[in-house]
Parts: structure tokens; C-alpha cells; sequence
């Protein structure tokens, strides 16, 4: 899947640390807006994609939270402590919705929201369950094998550029 051809001209990273919280409320807030649900299972994937797509595209990490390759596919551990209340329900919570003025951080998330937040929280689980970043850091563990692996960067980075280089089809512009 092709993401975000032409936005890497001109692009500013951001000038602070984004977090993992930080980026879930934004990732929250624009799902709320459209008056559309979200799951903590849907949310936890979109982070992945978000972490991933912004290694390819500058070289540097969104956020500097880990995300670990468990069963259902990538998680950020402490996110998970935070919405596990919901279980498989919609999130509810009311969260600040951050700005990240002086970047093109809000920018980078609509583009990438609008490429993969209409597919399932399962669909996008069974996304990241063919991709080399989850399946090298699940290698040794069995398919139902609860396991804590970080994902590294350096293999989300590859992956994404990789997918950044195949021939556009124009179905995600």
C-alpha cells in the first residue's frame, strides 16, 4: 500500500517529542469528530501504521513509546493498561486533543487516517499479521503464544520504505 507520496516534500518533523498518549488522543479525537467509533484493538493498530509510515518518511521515530508484537498484533503496553477497562467496547473517554502546532504532525495523521481508518480493528490486525516487522519480532513464539518482543524500528523503517517504493495504484491519494 502506497502512503503519503507527496507529502514528504517540505514537511516539518516535530520540534518536541510526541508520545504514544499523545498521538492516541489525536487518533481518538478525529474518530470522535466524525461521530465514528473506535476500538482499543483498532487504536493500538493505527498506532503501528502511524510509528511505521513516519520511520519510513523521516528517518525518526513519531513517538518514542515501544510497541510489542503480542498476538493480536502491535500494542504499546502502557496504551494497553490505559483502555484495557474497554475491553472490545468502543472508547468513550474524553481526551484533550493535542495540536502539534509547528509541525506537520496533524497533517501526516489525517493522510494516514484517511488511508487505513476505514479498515477494522480485525482487518488491520490481519494487515500487520503479514508483515515482516510483526513476524520477525513473533519468530520462536507459537501463533497463540503470549510474547512481549519489541518491534524494532529499524524493520518497521525498511518495511514502510519498501511499501513507499512499489508503483502507486492512486487508490490512496
Amino acid at each position: 500500500m502506497i502512503l503519503l507520496d507527496e507529502f514528504m516534500k517540505g514537511a516539518k518533523t516535530p520540534m518536541f517529542p510526541a508520545t504514544a498518549d499523545m498521538v492516541a488522543n489525536y487518533i481518538i479525537c478525529y474518530f470522535q469528530k466524525k461521530g465514528e467509533e473506535i476500538t482499543h484493538l483498532k487504536l493500538q493498530k493505527l498506532l503501528y501504521y502511524a510509528q511505521g509510515w513516519y520511520l519510513a518518511i523521516f528517518d525518526e521515530p513519531l513517538f518514542d513509546n515501544e510497541l510489542q508484537a503480542w498476538i493480536h498484533g502491535a500494542v504499546e503496553p502502557r496504551l494497553y493498561r490505559r483502555f484495557k477497562k474497554y475491553q472490545w467496547d468502543p472508547l468513550t473517554e474524553k481526551v484533550v486533543c493535542p495540536k502539534f502546532e509547528g509541525t506537520d504532525v496533524r497533517r501526516f495523521l489525517n493522510k494516514l487516517l484517511k488511508v487505513y481508518g476505514h479498515l477494522t480493528a480485525r482487518q488491520l490486525e490481519m494487515k500487520i499479521h503479514g508483515e515482516s516487522p510483526w513476524l520477525n519480532a513473533r519468530k520462536g513464539l507459537d501463533e497463540f503464544e503470549a510474547g512481549e518482543k519489541v518491534i524494532s524500528h529499524e524493520d518497521m523503517k525498511a518495511h514502510f520504505k519498501q511499501l513507499s517504493a512499489r508503483p502507486s495504484n492512486g487508490k490512496n491519494r
